[in-house]
């Protein structure tokens, strides 16, 4: 009797290793995108799958909508996988599913398939500002037969998006001159919400000063080169989040940029300057000392410090963190978006941010940063940890990272509604 009992628990052991063993030797579901469910029972019948997309625009001769998935090794050119034109601008595919697809998480895209592609993915579907979007899911259970999907595509990679239009009202002004940098014209572009009127002096709004101005509201290129700062604007007033602002964009170029966003204080033989051309400084007394007083002489202002920011990125983010600390008495509000702050050292930035006295003023700080702009994201750590050491509270400071950002506009534009609430705090609307 003890003899069968110790080959029984033998082969209990055996069972249970070798169990073991299959899971640890089991396929990765991640790399099929095909994630299988637990069973519940046996599966016979057919599974039908009725997918409809509705897509932007109309495609162009010789193009084809399809989707790329597991269910096709990934390859949306199969022709098998096209979808069929209801109207210009809808299609839909059906497809029959063997019985082993139940208990399945199916993984798939839209793509647009042209002779012209380089490869099938080429034009596969973004999200409404270009950017990458994750797989779209269908779970398939056992006690369903029948699914219909009904999916939006918001655009396509590679595909121009048409000309954005801007939502509100813009002046602006050409020749704008600086006096402060030996007398150089630039242009200002100074955009009013749809609710201003120039005329009801009673209705004032806060203003944010930003840099890089061509590319806050411009409409002559596609919009991947926008902050879209009026549509997030717009859509803030729509939804009853805030009443409104005047956004004031700074034009720059090329030949001026590197020196009118270069403060005194940082490293500049880092970026190909030298002392003499870092006019940060000037810039910065244009802003407060020529550019404020105007705009609020001509626009219906609320020029206080509360309700006045300013807002740039990269370089553009260097010189608003100067301007807006050196000037804390006319800024409550200063926006960072992917500050280039390597251009200094860590002695420089610290000894001109111990220059400023928090004590009598703290402004609100809101500072981005996108995973794939590498030691950018960093600083924002960094920028967060140094100020909060100087004396502006913790609760004053947000930073966020985007997982996906990139050091461009588009990224920076997805985040401009955050900064936009954070540093305007004012709910009143009057």
């Amino acid at each position: 009797m003890q003899k069968k009992i110790f080959v029984s628990m033998i082969l209990f052991s055996m069972l249970i290793f070798n169990g073991c063993s299959n899971r640890l030797e089991s396929p990765d579901f991640t790399e099929e995108n095909d994630t299988e469910l637990p069973t519940t029972g046996e599966i016979e019948s057919k599974v039908k799958v009725t997918f409809k997309v509705t897509i932007p625009d109309p495609l162009g001769e010789g193009q084809n909508i399809s989707i790329g998935s597991k269910l096709n090794g990934w390859d949306p050119d199969n022709p098998d996988y096209f979808a069929t034109k209801i109207t210009d601008t809808t299609y839909h595919i059906e497809l029959e599913l063997d019985a082993l697809k139940k208990n399945k998480v199916i993984e798939y895209l839209w793509t647009i398939q042209s002779l012209n592609n380089s490869n099938p993915w080429t034009m596969v579907e973004r999200t409404e500002r270009g950017y990458e979007r994750e797989n779209r899911v269908l779970e398939l259970t056992t006690t369903q037969d029948n699914y219909i999907v009904d999916d939006e595509v918001l655009s396509f990679d590679n595909i121009s998006l048409k000309p954005s239009k801007i939502v509100g009202n813009v002046d602006i002004i050409d020749d704008f001159l600086i006096p402060q940098l030996d007398n150089r014209l630039t242009t200002i572009r100074v955009w009013m919400p749809t609710t201003y009127d120039k005329n009801d002096t009673s209705k004032k709004y806060p203003v944010i000063y930003m840099q890089d101005g061509q590319q806050i509201i411009k409409s002559t290129n596609s919009s991947a080169n926008e902050w879209c700062v009026d549509e997030t604007i717009e859509r803030l007033i729509s939804g009853g989040l805030h009443y409104g602002a005047i956004v004031v964009g700074i034009d720059t170029n090329a030949e001026n940029r590197r020196s009118d966003y270069t403060p005194e204080w940082a490293k500049s033989e880092l970026r190909g300057v030298t002392q003499g051309e870092a006019d940060g400084s000037r810039y910065g007394t244009f802003i407060v000392n020529t550019l404020k007083p105007y705009i609020d002489s001509n626009y219906n202002t609320l020029p206080d410090r509360e309700h006045t920011s300013i807002i740039g990125a990269s370089l553009g983010g260097v010189i608003s963190f100067h301007v807006g600390l050196k000037y804390i008495d006319v800024f409550g509000g200063i926006g960072l978006f992917s500050p280039a702050l390597q251009i200094a050292s860590e002695e420089e930035r610290q000894g001109f941010i111990n220059s400023i006295d928090f004590e009598l003023y703290s402004p609100r700080v809101y500072v981005y940063g996108g995973y794939n702009e590498f030691d950018i994201v960093w600083y924002t750590y960094i920028i967060e940890k140094e100020l909060s050491e100087a004396g502006v509270p913790l609760e004053n400071i947000q930073r966020q990272i985007s997982p996906n950002g990139e050091h461009r506009a588009l990224y920076w534009g997805e985040y401009f509604h955050n900064a936009y609430l954070w540093l305007i705090d004012d709910e009143v609307v009057n």
